[in-house]
């Protein structure tokens, strides 16, 4: 599979590392990235994408996972950039790449960690089975974060 670089994501968001981020070791511990990944995404769904939280559809995570390319630790600052590798009828697959904040741009830049995330839009009112993903939705990642 292809090595995601900077310049394959297309929306990022800053994040500061926390000390509580950090484990024993001395580095951001596995399980905090997952919140990383969650935070860039829910901030674009709800910023771009128009996701209102509340209303009767929603987005579950359905699977997930993590490579680990080298660590990070406090007090870096990051960057998530996300993409949308796969868009179904009712599910997205998202990458998610880490980046340690560089003083010089670089799109060849090797993500710290990329994550994978799959979303499956559903309804309370339907009994949580899928439904389509909403049209302003799909409109957006059509628009900013397809692959």
């Amino acid at each position: 599979e292809k090595v995601l670089l900077k310049a394959d994501f297309r929306y990022f968001l800053p994040i500061q590392t926390r000390w509580k981020d950090n484990d024993q070791y001395g580095h951001v511990n596995n399980a905090v990235y997952y919140d990383y990944f969650d935070s860039a995404i829910n901030h674009w769904l709800i910023n771009r994408g128009g996701l209102e939280i509340g209303r009767d559809t929603r987005a579950v995570i359905v699977s997930s996972s993590c490579l680990f390319h080298s660590s990070i630790q406090y007090p870096a600052l990051i960057e998530a950039g996300i993409r949308v590798k796969k868009l179904g009828k009712s599910s997205l697959h998202w990458e998610i790449g880490i980046f340690p904040v560089s003083p010089k741009a670089d799109p060849l830049q090797k993500p710290a960690a990329v994550g994978s995330m799959v979303h499956v839009f559903v309804s309370e009112a339907a009994g949580s089975r899928p439904v389509p993903i909403p049209k302003n939705i799909r409109d957006q990642i059509v628009a900013e974060l397809l692959q």
